[in-house]
């Protein structure tokens, strides 16, 4: 399978980043643990093996050209290995639902620039923002909703 660039990068950098908190969805996993989430999919969709057209009939549950970058509790946030316009889109697979692909990041670059100028700049990532703690640990919590004006 063909790893889009900005994917290989990362891995050649740090190979996963672990523990929560590091990016806004889900810790970043290595190249081993990449295969051992992607074989587990492939294992429990074993009958699963005609992928019909997204377009027409919605994503899978699993689909053998999904790139599980990034995971916690079963959950995974996937790169789309499909050939096509979408190769490269991030997307989410719920553990017990479909796959799903959103206009939240359309690589995995464009995802990493949000969440280093959320991190440089204040703002957020998905409704998500970065706090740290007076120990210098850091998480992502939904961002605070303004006060509507109301008079």
């Amino acid at each position: 399978m063909r790893f889009p660039a900005e994917l290989r990068a990362s891995l050649g950098c740090h190979d996963g980043a672990g523990g929560e908190g590091v990016l806004p969805v889900k810790p970043p996993l290595s190249a081993a643990g990449i295969v051992r989430y992607w074989t587990r999919w492939m294992e429990l969709t074993e009958e699963e093996r005609e992928f019909g057209d997204p377009e027409e009939e919605g994503e899978p549950s699993w689909h053998p050209r999904w790139i599980p970058w990034a995971e916690s509790d079963g959950d995974a946030q996937i790169i789309d290995g499909r050939d096509g316009p979408g190769f490269g889109r991030l997307g989410m697979k719920y553990h017990d639902e479909e796959g799903s692909f959103g206009d939240d990041a359309p690589s995995l670059a464009a995802y990493l620039t949000q969440v280093a100028d959320a991190l440089e700049n204040g703002g957020s990532v998905g409704g998500r923002v970065a706090y740290v703690g007076v120990s210098g640990e850091m998480w992502w919590a939904a961002a605070p909703v303004a006060p509507s004006g109301g008079g």
